[in-house]
């Protein structure tokens, strides 16, 4: 069996017009043949393959009874599928139609999976379609602008046990300066794991101060401190039995790519557990920027100041600190030859221990948080690379059409075969390799990771593959020169 299917198709996705359904009949559709519409979907044929080529179920393809997922779900199961709903705008003003696209994963992609899930759920169990988007995220805006509810309107009017869930434990509420003028909680239980030593994070000695844009950093060290590195997770992510992992890959401006790995963050509840970023130089032993900088340690203080001027609901005093960091900002930019700020940039250490870390729990958490040595749960990774964002993501990266949908059993390969896709050295994306090399997240010697694709000349191992130079992706401007092949 190949470790993951590589599926080369169309470059545009269908119409929301008839919630995604397929543009012709197969075998083991679940649904009545009057919703088969007469438009192009070539996105569902191309998911289905995928799983063709992974040889599932292989002794019914082609039949009514064909139930690819049989080894994956059953009956009564709870199925998470877990796409990436970053934001509802795309912040690349360049991106004039379809925005979205490289930005959020497509629901067609989606509602095929989805649909897969139903023949092996048989009538029983449930299905969750959920993420923890950006704490200002619309996710209303963003669900009717991609056709989401037009997809989940399709499973309703079936009485099918399809729901959509927004795992934030918050909200929030954003005046036209961006300054977050009100917090909107939701119902969302949260559970904290904690990791010890189990931590990419761990250490005996620490006096590192943790950071994340737009949270309060004292909350963020009392998750982190030294032996103690604990995060706050979705309950339903640890109830789940199933989860089935949906990215989008981009380009991203502190983890270098946001892949299958990256994409585990959005299991969170409260953001403030995500370390991105240590405080100070990489002189100093942080990682925010380079070299020692007293502007740059003003901006870092500035940013805090607009935090906690925002949860004082001072809105002034929290749009002036914004002032004060957009003038610094680019003060840095046009006259620092270390242009490198706030952790975006190719020597961020902390993003990549705290995607590590979030893929353990997925993997080693009980039901009630606890860490234990077997798998709790079983998780399958798909990546729609139909367009991906390249440039500055995650909120403002550029379209780039390449038409393939990835799936694999494994995240750490497909983020190893991304990468490649991308033109970019595994080695130089922070993280990558540590993953690569850990056992507990690949079940297995990760050395000779082989592919099967629909071409011909993709079918081979990781290291002799050589994929079409035009699909090579510009990174994020702080990482150019540092992370290409």
């Amino acid at each position: 069996m190949c470790d993951i299917y590589l599926e080369v198709g169309e470059t545009d996705y269908p119409s929301d017009e008839y919630g995604f359904s397929p543009s012709k009949h197969y075998p083991e559709y679940p649904w009545d043949t009057y919703s088969i519409p007469h438009n192009n979907n070539s996105v569902y044929e191309m998911v289905r393959n995928c799983l063709i080529g992974l040889e599932m179920d292989t002794e019914n393809v082609g039949n009514r009874n064909w139930n690819p997922f049989k080894n994956l779900i059953s009956d009564g199961d709870t199925v998470i599928l877990k796409p990436n709903w970053v934001l509802h705008v795309n912040e690349n003003k360049q991106v004039k139609e379809n925005a979205l696209d490289c930005l959020v994963t497509h629901p067609s992609i989606v509602r095929t999976i989805c649909d897969f899930c139903i023949i092996a759920l048989n009538g029983t169990g449930k299905i969750i379609i959920g993420d923890a988007p950006m704490q200002g995220c619309d996710l209303q805006e963003l669900l009717n602008i991609t056709g989401y509810n037009k997809m989940l309107d399709f499973y309703k009017e079936r009485n099918a046990d399809v729901s959509f869930c927004d795992f934030r434990k918050y909200i929030s509420v954003l005046d036209k300066n961006k300054i977050i003028i009100d917090k909107v909680y939701t119902d969302q239980v949260c559970i904290d794991v904690e990791l010890g030593n189990n931590s990419m994070h761990y250490s005996k000695n620490s006096d590192k101060q943790y950071q994340v844009s737009d949270y309060d950093k004292e909350l963020t060290n009392k998750y982190h401190q030294n032996e103690k590195h604990c995060y706050s997770i979705n309950q339903n992510i640890l109830k789940a039995d199933v989860v089935i992992n949906i990215c989008k890959p981009k380009c991203h401006r502190l983890a270098g790519i946001t892949g299958a790995l990256k994409n585990i963050v959005g299991i969170t509840c409260g953001k403030a557990c995500l370390p991105h970023r240590t405080l100070g130089s990489k002189e100093e032993g942080g990682d925010e920027y380079l070299n020692r900088s007293y502007i740059k340690k003003i901006i870092s203080e500035v940013l805090s100041q607009k935090v906690k001027y925002e949860n004082e609901k001072k809105p002034k005093r929290a749009l002036l600190m914004r002032y004060i960091y957009i003038v610094l900002y680019y003060w840095v930019k046009i006259f620092k030859k270390d242009k490198y700020l706030i952790g975006s940039w190719y020597g961020n250490d902390t993003i990549w221990r705290t995607v590590l870390d979030l893929n353990t729990i997925l993997l080693y958490a009980d039901k009630a948080g606890k860490i234990r040595n077997t798998t709790q749960r079983k998780v399958f990774n798909f990546a729609d690379m139909i367009v991906s964002g390249e440039r500055n993501g995650p909120v403002s990266p550029s379209p780039k059409k390449i038409g393939i949908i990835l799936a694999s059993y494994n995240s750490v390969f497909m983020d190893r075969v991304i990468c490649e896709i991308m033109g970019l050295d595994y080695k130089k994306i922070p993280g990558l390799e540590s993953a690569i090399n850990n056992t507990r997240l690949t079940h297995q010697l990760s050395k000779n990771i082989q592919i099967k694709s629909n071409v011909s000349n993709y079918c081979t191992n990781v290291e002799e593959v050589v994929f079409q130079k035009e699909w090579k992706f510009t990174p994020y401007d702080s990482w150019i020169g540092n992370i290409e092949k």
